[in-house]
């Protein structure tokens, strides 16, 4: 609406034809408020206006207001929130419920009110936050003017203005950017100051500061300027409330105190939780008569120390500390922060009543008691530190002083940060000191290096850049000062720009600091700290621009430059070569940051040393980028490596080792492997980072992807999306990502649903895309996904409909070459065909899916298949695409039910048919050569397996890559089956272009490649040497006793309806092949002892009578020798001893032979899939 409309109606004093304003209340955040007249239901109400500056044409000003509206409008009913009554357009108003009283910011005004008052407010003010937060609501902004005291002291919240829905709220849209701060600054939390990710507890700090301001008279950290209240609230202690009024109980000290504790994991767990501590202490529940008359005289001492801090007296504070420390370390322990915290006070107080020799005495005892209680890294403990150093100095030894803060530095700056106040203060006294040591020059040049820093940080004109300034002009050379005088001008304007990048204006701070540095340049040269800080402070407004590259170069810049001013070596040098690395990482090039990090890795190193904190992280990042590069093979050596030393240098709990172990899970690459790092590591990752934080999601999206079966992954993943929208929000890429992999994993066994979440999904992928150029390559891969699912599904035509009008899109981005093109043009071909050719296969189909979701028994489903495909030739022909799929799925399900002979030659007559409907590189024919190869090795058809398999591993690696482990099975599988087959010439070819592949992927000491090299070794020796480890024919004969004695337990395990016989297959494999055989040289054990022990054993084993098998005797020397080869290579960490241990069970079974035999069957699909990866 035009702005002359909407003031015509406030001149004509009526909104909507229906408020009549009467008097304006007040104005603030996006409204003004006035006391109106309902005309319709004759009430007085409240009514709320957007003001002049910000109306309906700006978008931000009316999302921001309409959701004001639906929030309050949520919570409307509670008996301490504002109710809403009406909301409208025309103008935009809010009418909510007029209310009588005043704001306890009014209250304020007035004086500190009653203890008591105090507490029945905040107890209100609790019980209407617990209602929002349950609600999926946070205010924001809890402040006095935004509650209002009634005349019967009821409070109520006012003005969720700003107030952020989370997902479980419904309509979440966020009215806040990327580093922008909203609240007000006395109450605002740690966490909304840095522009984070915030929850319920944000408000309880505001809340715990408007407890602070009610009962002290002002807030925490005061109302002064904004940068020295934002950087308390960030940094600061707050003074307890009982030092500056006595009167305040313990309970509420402590109360306040918590909820102001920097780290939200460390405040009150919710805002019911703060009301019942509240009601507490309305109710007076202080403990017992003991509790009672200890924190009486408690109270006295600290009311004492209360009294001497607030007079503003050193000497007199010096004399009550003497007095009341003893007491305090009495009454509570020497180790108590309340006894410690007031020591640190008594320091402070001599050093300021002119006793620095004293006052140096006093820290230097404080400063390891701090240190064993809170730890050294703690902020209290470092401050300590510096005062100590500062006390050194002025007692009178400068080059102690110079030393202990040099000393200090490095820890303020890791722990704290290079731009923290204490930080940058300290380099200022150091370089002080060093001047007063002696070394004005040096004093200079660290002088130099700090102001502009400071400068930029905290202002040209901050109480400590001036101190700095002048400290530095004491030790200026004359001569100097034109100079100095054309260098504090450039570091005035370092100073503006950095004023300007805080204030959100990073395009102007952008051009600010390009001008200046193009100055800089030509005044004081490249090397020069003011350039340095320069550089820097335009490198971090592009990086919040998202301008990585420009990032990224100014950062390699800086990095080069403080290696030719500073050293290599020098850790300013190395940071900034870390932040070159990992900004690189983050532009999306692993590869470079890779190439970055590996020389970095070894001058971390050599300068700080391998156990240095720096060092392991950049080892870290290092293998990170490895992996993200493609190669996560070496990467989980890597990172194997890196967890191991960060376990004993930092903890497994530390949050460097806990991001470790996570990029460790995610590049392992066997599930069940992947799945145990993740279960064991999610603990872990909830404790450091938090429930909601994006790595924790990450990996419980990963574990849910370790499942096997696909409904099973769907339901695991399910409520990790919904934690990822209500935490991330819908269109965050990590969400996107569960998404796609929810709407798959639902989409195999209900392709309906499957088909509605990618059409929920794909909106969204466009949205968050920024590669429009295609459509977006996610959007374009999930629409494939979606012509799948919506084509299993029933409706051909809508499939045909979604392919098509991708298609160019697809070909565009992938080549017209690319596996996916290829196989969504022969998809779009078989869908047309099925429309211009309809058949019944839509009932056929789901009859299919719920076979094979019910494959628990493979006979009973080979059973159902050979019906269904009957039903399929009937319906569509013999090549009919379905019909294939089906046909496809009983072979392998004839194999399984432990006729491997029968499903080869179902694969046999099968994949020509195949071939010649869907065309030999379509992937669905790759896969069912691939699936047959193993069945034919399965029955011992190794020529028509060798065969399959050389046809198909080009294919494989067309689709996913020469690295890909389905391409190293099956070129594994082929140098296995040469070396069956007698071609050892052809297995030494294969394995010698194989091997160098096998060693990158794997590495090489891994168990895969040990056993190819053992392989390749065992190919190129003689035939003859093979049959001689088995003395003569005795291996033969051996053979068939074997197979004889066990075609018995065979048919009792078939007959008995387990299918598990391929356990036995394989055991009879493992004994009677010759190149299969010479495998138990890898365990170290004797073969031929262990054949020889076989040997008698089985051939004492009973003919099969009937169904039943005797007992096998107990040869107590196969047990033996079976036992000692399996310790034997599980001390050498190899996985071969499945077959030992069938040996074991077959020998020593509690019952008869097949009873021992049909205990393995949970596992013969894993047995499967080890023999082939071994060979056998």
């Amino acid at each position: 609406m035009p702005m002359s409309r909407r003031r015509r109606d406030a001149d004509e004093r009526t909104v909507a034809g229906r408020y009549r304003l009467e008097a304006k209340l007040g104005a603030g955040g996006m409204g003004e408020v006035w006391r109106a007249r309902d005309e319709r239901l004759g009430r007085t109400v409240a009514l709320k206006l957007i003001k002049g500056g910000d109306g309906p044409d700006s978008p931000a000003g009316l999302a921001r207001f309409e959701r004001e509206a639906k929030v309050t409008a949520m919570l409307s009913g509670h008996p301490h929130i504002v109710t809403l009554y009406d909301f409208g357009r025309d103008p935009i108003f809010v009418v909510m419920e007029m209310l009588t009283g005043r704001t306890l910011a009014d209250v304020l005004r007035e004086g500190r009110p009653e203890i008591g008052r105090v507490l029945r407010w905040c107890r209100q003010v609790s019980e209407a936050l617990a209602a929002a937060h349950s609600a999926g609501i946070v205010h924001r902004d809890i402040k006095p003017a935004n509650l209002h005291a009634g005349p019967d002291d009821t409070v109520k919240v006012l003005d969720f203005g700003i107030a952020a829905l989370t997902a479980d709220a419904g309509d979440h849209t966020r009215m806040t950017t990327t580093g922008v701060v909203i609240g007000s600054c006395p109450y605002m939390a740690p966490e909304q100051i840095r522009a984070e990710p915030v929850d319920g507890r944000t408000d309880l700090y505001a809340l715990g500061c408007v407890l602070y301001e009610l009962v002290v008279g002002e807030p925490p950290f005061g109302t002064g300027p904004i940068y020295s209240v934002l950087e308390g609230h960030v940094n600061g202690e707050a003074i307890a409330p009982r030092l500056r009024r006595p009167d305040v109980p313990v309970g509420l000290d402590r109360l306040i105190l918590a909820l102001l504790a920097k780290r939200p994991a460390d405040r009150p767990a919710d805002a019911a939780t703060v009301r019942d501590l509240l009601d507490d202490l309305i109710a007076g529940k202080r403990g017992g008569p003991a509790a009672a008359s200890r924190l009486a005289s408690l109270d006295d001492v600290l009311t004492e120390l209360a009294r001497a801090d607030g007079r503003d007296d050193p000497a007199a504070a010096v004399a009550a500390y003497a007095d009341a420390v003893p007491d305090l370390e009495r009454m509570l322990g020497e180790d108590h922060p309340q006894a410690l915290d007031a020591r640190r006070r008594q320091a402070g107080w001599t050093a300021a009543a002119g006793d620095p020799e004293r006052a140096r005495d006093l820290y230097a005892r404080l400063v390891p008691d701090i240190e064993a209680v809170v730890g050294p890294d703690d902020r209290g403990a470092l401050i300590a530190r510096r005062d100590l150093a500062e006390q050194t100095g002025q007692a009178g030894d400068a080059r102690t002083a110079a030393r202990l803060y040099e000393e200090l530095l490095p820890a303020l700056e890791r722990v704290l940060g290079a731009d923290d106040p204490v930080t940058l203060n300290g380099r200022a006294r150091r370089a002080d000191w060093v001047g007063h040591a002696g070394d004005p020059v040096a004093a200079i040049r660290l002088f130099d290096e700090v102001i502009p820093q400071m400068r930029r940080v905290l202002g040209t004109d901050h109480v400590e850049v001036r101190k700095a300034f002048d400290a530095k002009e004491v030790w200026r050379p004359a001569g100097q000062a034109a100079d100095d005088r054309r260098l504090e001008r450039l570091e005035h304007r370092l100073g503006d720009a950095g004023l300007v990048q805080r204030s959100g204006e990073r395009e102007r701070a952008a051009e600010l600091f390009r001008a200046l540095i193009s100055d800089l340049l030509d005044e004081v040269g490249p090397d020069h700290a003011l350039t340095a800080h320069a550089r820097l402070g335009l490198a971090d407004c592009l990086r919040e621009l998202d301008d990585w590259p420009g990032a990224v170069r100014l950062a390699g810049e800086q990095a080069e430059s403080y290696a030719r001013f500073l050293g290599p070596d020098d850790p300013r040098t190395l940071d900034m070569r870390l932040m070159h690395a990992g900004w690189t990482d983050r532009m999306g090039d692993p590869v470079a940051a890779a190439e970055l990090y590996r020389p970095l890795v070894a001058d971390l190193e050599r300068a700080l040393g391998p156990g240095d904190r720096r060092t392991l992280i950049a080892r870290r990042d290092l293998a990170d980028c490895v992996g993200k590069a493609g190669d996560a093979a070496e990467a989980v050596e890597l990172l194997g490596d890196v967890v191991a030393d960060l376990n004993g240098a930092l903890g497994p709990g530390d949050g460097v080792t806990v991001r470790a172990r996570e990029r460790l899970a995610w590049f392992t690459a066997d599930t069940g492997e992947k799945a145990r790092l993740y279960e064991d590591l999610l603990p872990a990752l909830r404790r450091v980072v938090g429930e909601d934080d994006e790595v924790t999601l990450r990996a419980r999206q990963a574990l849910a992807g370790c499942r096997e079966r696909p409904a099973e992954k769907a339901e695991a993943l399910r409520p990790v999306v919904a934690d990822m929208r209500r935490a991330l929000g819908a269109r965050h890429g990590t969400t996107l990502n569960a998404r796609a992999a929810l709407a798959f994993a639902t989409g195999q066994d209900d392709p309906a649903e499957g088909a509605r979440l990618y059409r929920e999904l794909i909106p969204d992928l466009a949205e968050a895309d920024a590669r429009a150029t295609h459509g977006g390559m996610d959007v374009l891969l999930a629409s494939i996904n979606l012509s799948s699912t919506t084509a299993r599904a029933g409706d051909a035509a809508e499939a045909v409909q979604i392919l098509g009008q991708i298609m160019p899109n697809v070909e565009e981005a992938f080549g017209a070459d690319h596996f996916l093109t290829v196989n969504a043009r022969r998809s779009l071909a078989e869908l047309r065909h099925r429309l211009a050719d309809p058949a019944p296969t839509s009932a056929l189909n789901d009859r299919f899916r719920a076979i094979l979701a019910d494959d628990a028994d493979p006979a009973r489903t080979a059973a159902a298949l050979a019906e269904l495909v009957a039903d399929f030739e009937a319906a569509v022909g013999r090549d009919h695409p379905d019909t294939l799929r089906c046909r496809e799925r009983l072979a392998a399900m004839t194999a399984r039910a432990g006729d491997p002979a029968a499903g080869a030659e179902m694969y046999l007559a099968l994949l020509p048919r195949f071939e010649r409907c869907l065309g030999a590189e379509h992937a669905e024919a790759v896969a069912a050569r691939t699936n047959g190869a193993h069945v034919m090795d399965d029955a011992g058809r190794y020529a028509e397996a060798l065969e399959t398999f050389r046809r198909t591993v080009p294919d494989l690696e067309r689709i996913f890559g020469v690295d890909d482990r389905r391409v190293l099975d099956a070129r594994w599988a082929v140098a296995c089956l040469l070396v069956r087959t007698g071609d050892q010439d052809g297995a030494d070819r294969e394995l010698a272009q194989a091997l160098p592949v096998i060693e990158r992927v794997f590495g090489p000491d891994a168990p895969e490649t040990r056993r190819a090299r053992e392989l390749r070794a065992r190919s190129a020796a003689p035939r003859e040497e093979v049959r001689s480890t088995a003395a003569g024919d005795t291996k033969f004969r051996f053979t068939d006793a074997a197979r004889r004695a066990l075609e018995g337990a065979v048919r009792h395990a078939t007959a008995e309806g387990h299918p598990e016989v391929t356990a036995v297959h394989l055991l009879l494999e493992l004994l009677g092949d010759p190149a299969i055989g010479t495998d138990l040289v890898t365990v170290g054990a004797d073969p031929d002892a262990i054949r020889a022990d076989a040997m008698a054993a089985i051939a004492r084993l009973p003919r099969a009578t009937g169904s039943s098998v005797g007992r096998p005797a107990a040869d107590r020397a196969l047990v033996r020798a079976a036992r000692e080869a399996g310790e034997h290579a599980r001390q050498r960490g190899q996985e071969f001893t499945w077959a030992i241990d069938l040996l074991t069970a077959l020998s020593a079974g509690s019952g008869d032979a097949a009873a021992a035999l049909v205990k393995w069957g949970a596992s013969s699909g894993t047995l499967r899939s080890v023999a082939r990866r071994h060979g056998m």
